[in-house]
């Protein structure tokens, strides 16, 4: 797989994860979905990056 199928992929992952978090661990679990959340924007950044690179080779 190249990088922007697994940027992808991580973001789909992470949904559920973020999801179940916040079920069961309710106000405890903030923090961690900050974290999640952050790095699946980062992630977003990096794959919008990579669809940059390669539109303009």
């Amino acid at each position: 797989m190249n990088i922007p199928k697994l940027l992808i992929l991580f973001r789909l992952l992470l949904a559920p994860i973020i999801l179940t978090i916040a079920y069961y661990f309710k106000e405890n679990g903030t923090k961690i979905i900050s974290i999640l959340m952050l790095l699946g924007l980062i992630s977003d950044i990096l794959d919008q990056g990579k669809l940059t690179l390669c539109f303009t080779k």
